[in-house]
């Protein structure tokens, strides 16, 4: 259940973003939503999206995160920078869920280059100053997504734990579960 009910969120997501993508283009904006949204239901992925399965409250995730994410870009002001931080909280989550989460920050890491670079050549502001703290907010939010697994694998498979017990991935100098299972059992 949980899966289909994120499943139709994110269509309704997917749907809500295209207009906020294409808007000012009228009818053309809501047929193009619209198809969008229709082609996401009957994708190859939808097998994916309906199963019970992390994929669908990801995707749920990540389309919101972008959802907000823009509508911050658009809205400006503290709403806005309010909507980055909280579209940083949804991709962080979605990073706890899937790994390729972390995906979502780059916005976030262009965004605050280009912020850094306009308070170094136009001068601080106070607009300025909170969109990057802001974006800045929202990408720890997003690195703490990808480090909580990492740290509670780390906790639970490697301190305190001694010999045979003791993964082999525990005395990496970066030690990571995710690395070493893809090499482990998937070989890639």
């Amino acid at each position: 259940m949980l899966s289909h009910f994120t499943h139709f969120l994110t269509v309704l997501l997917l749907y809500a973003l295209s207009q906020l993508i294409s808007r000012g283009h009228g009818d053309l904006s809501t047929a193009t939503s619209t198809i969008a949204a229709a082609l996401h239901i009957i994708s190859p992925a939808g097998a994916f999206l309906s199963a019970p399965y992390s994929e669908s409250l990801f995707s749920t995730l990540n389309f919101l995160g972008f959802y907000l994410y823009l509508d911050g870009c658009i809205t400006s002001g503290g709403f806005g920078d309010f909507e980055t931080v909280v579209a940083g909280v949804c991709f962080g989550c979605a990073t706890v869920v899937r790994s390729n989460g972390i995906l979502g920050g780059l916005p976030f890491l262009y965004d605050a280059v280009l912020q850094s670079l306009h308070l170094l050549r136009d001068g601080v502001s106070t607009k300025r100053v909170r969109r990057l703290l802001a974006l800045g907010a929202g990408g720890l939010l997003i690195a703490l997504g990808a480090l909580s697994p990492q740290y509670g694998a780390y906790k639970k498979f490697c301190e305190d734990v001694v010999g045979q017990d003791r993964r082999p991935w525990c005395d990496s100098r970066f030690p990571s579960i995710f690395r070493w299972v893809q090499s482990h059992y998937w070989f890639v």
